[in-house]
């Protein structure tokens, strides 16, 4: 039920992605006017903010559920070293859609794969980076076939998806 409300989720992320170019011409026309470059960033901040209502949400149902909100104050809790590393790994996510939104205007009438491509990346690199860190050793060779199979079917779609937009030329 997680991974389907995961990839219900990440495509709505999509649409409100994709479904930003009012707020953009905003951006574009009042003054100080942005560049087109950097055009997309308004719209980050309204689906991020989504976001994170969503997941800050979640997070304190499950303090409350797990009785674990205490957690934050225990006296011993590495927390100025929990803070830096979820603030690490925040910066590190919201750059990836800093990057896929400077970088969409480049893509010109093929960004309407770029979501996608973006997605297939994230799965791909991360599944790699596991591979090598050995988080597959112990597993079944049937788990690591599906893994494969998985991983070549996603470099498939891609390179499927890659084409289709030459198809229109």
């Amino acid at each position: 039920m997680v991974a389907v409300f995961s990839g219900l989720m990440s495509s709505g992320m999509s649409f409100g992605l994709q479904g930003g170019p009012d707020i953009q011409k905003l951006a574009l026309s009042t003054e100080p006017a942005t560049s087109v470059i950097w055009a997309g960033m308004p719209v980050l901040v309204v689906v991020l903010l989504g976001g994170f209502i969503v997941n800050g949400g979640w997070c304190v149902i499950l303090n409350v559920r797990n009785k674990t909100a205490g957690d934050y104050v225990r006296k011993g809790a590495p927390l100025p070293a929990n803070l830096l590393f979820a603030g690490l790994a925040g910066a590190i996510w919201c750059s990836q859609f800093i990057c896929f939104k400077t970088g969409e205007p480049q893509m010109g009438s093929t960004s309407y794969i770029g979501w996608a491509v973006l997605m297939a990346a994230q799965i791909l690199f991360s599944q790699l980076l596991g591979v090598l860190l050995g988080e597959w050793k112990g597993t079944s060779g049937k788990t690591r076939a599906l893994l494969v199979t998985g991983l070549a079917l996603l470099i498939a779609s891609s390179g499927i998806a890659g084409y289709s937009g030459s198809l229109a030329k």
